[in-house]
């Protein structure tokens, strides 16, 4: 497939002022090259700079240090009309320092006023809202990445991707996001910390993919792989970031430590009264980009959310997803016979024989 046309976001006298200027008139659209999009692969730059002149992360795009990114701002329509350019333009750019990758992500809107936004929660299900995903692969794998999607409220969900089909939204990580309401769109900014990634810093080459969903057009566009038949979790033929050198991996050690107090009163002749206390913890440890040692202590489901309410009334078990940082670590190297653990197929638990 080729296109002809897509949207250009900044005219030259943007370029030399501050991005506070994007919520102003959206766009119009100029010719640019022809795609072969059964080989196009984009590529994009991540801009260094210190971490004093780090943006602010607040949804408001119009921090100085967000005029020194390189935008991008070419994407394309998987559905419906594939390969064309997407009916809204949208602007992303990136920042890194020595400890952080900062995103920023403007998605114009000639309505703004019917941007779908109906969730708030961390990790809910943003399906029926307009969204922004990148998908970050440090190593280069083209099949594992991870997923950090928002929308125009500011709610975030994190996820790992493996083997492009599986979907783990029990992964977790720190990570700062917010969202603002433009008067032509909306925009996002993200901070995601280097140390939440397992990355090699003699590749400074990253595969990256930015989606966007337009819920009333049901329209998706994308930055790479565009093909209608792409899945929303395949970066096989995704674009890549350049330039991420210099960076501090830190020490690789994450800690994790909780503990649990417990008071009991027998109320039964004799009365007592019994206290206990008990702690317990995971730790991990990167020895290698692609190797993570792990060790906990008195595992229990203390840092789990509880288990969504199931009644059954067949003769068939119920199942609940492992949620435990400690068993989520590397989980799809340990799945069999090329069943995704999406699936519910390995590390799902039945109720009836193993429940807290």
């Amino acid at each position: 497939m080729r296109a002809a046309v897509h949207w250009t976001v900044l005219a030259a006298g943007v370029m030399g002022s501050l991005p506070g200027a994007w919520g102003a008139e959206v766009p119009a659209p100029r010719p640019h090259p022809e795609r072969d999009f059964d080989v196009y692969q984009p590529t994009g730059k991540a801009t260094r700079i210190q971490a004093v002149e780090a943006p602010i992360i607040d949804g408001d795009p119009s921090d100085a240090a967000w005029a020194k990114a390189v935008p991008i701002d070419e994407f394309y329509q998987l559905d419906p009309d594939t390969g064309q350019p997407g009916s809204e333009p949208t602007v992303v750019r990136f920042l890194y320092d020595e400890t952080n990758l900062y995103v920023s992500i403007y998605a114009y809107d000639r309505e703004p006023e019917n941007i779908v936004a109906t969730n708030k929660s961390r990790d809910g299900m943003l399906g029926v809202d307009d969204t922004l995903r990148i998908y970050l692969d440090p190593q280069n794998t083209r099949r594992n990445s991870y997923y950090f999607e928002m929308n125009s409220l500011g709610a975030r969900v994190d996820a790992l991707i493996q083997n492009n089909t599986d979907y783990i939204k029990e992964w977790n990580t720190i990570w700062t996001g917010r969202a603002m309401r433009m008067d032509d769109g909306f925009s996002v900014e993200m901070a995601i910390p280097f140390r939440d990634l397992s990355y090699d810093p003699d590749k400074p080459d990253w595969v990256v993919e930015i989606s966007r969903n337009i819920r009333r057009k049901g329209e998706r566009i994308r930055w790479g792989a565009i093909s209608a038949a792409t899945s929303f979790s395949d970066i096989s033929n995704s674009g890549t970031l350049t330039g991420i050198t210099g960076i501090n991996p830190g020490l690789g050690l994450d800690i994790q430590i909780y503990g649990s107090l417990r008071y009991r009163f027998d109320w039964q002749d004799p009365k007592r009264e019994t206290t206990s206390f008990r702690a317990g913890g995971n730790a991990f440890y990167k020895i290698t980009p692609l190797l993570t040692g792990t060790l906990t202590v008195n595992p229990d489901f203390s840092d789990a959310p509880l288990d969504v309410r199931q009644v059954n009334t067949t003769r068939f078990l119920l199942f609940q997803p492992e949620t435990r940082d400690f068993f989520l670590q590397d989980v799809a190297t340990f799945e069999f016979g090329g069943r995704g653990f999406a699936s519910g197929f390995n590390y799902y638990y039945p109720t009836d024989k193993f429940k807290c």
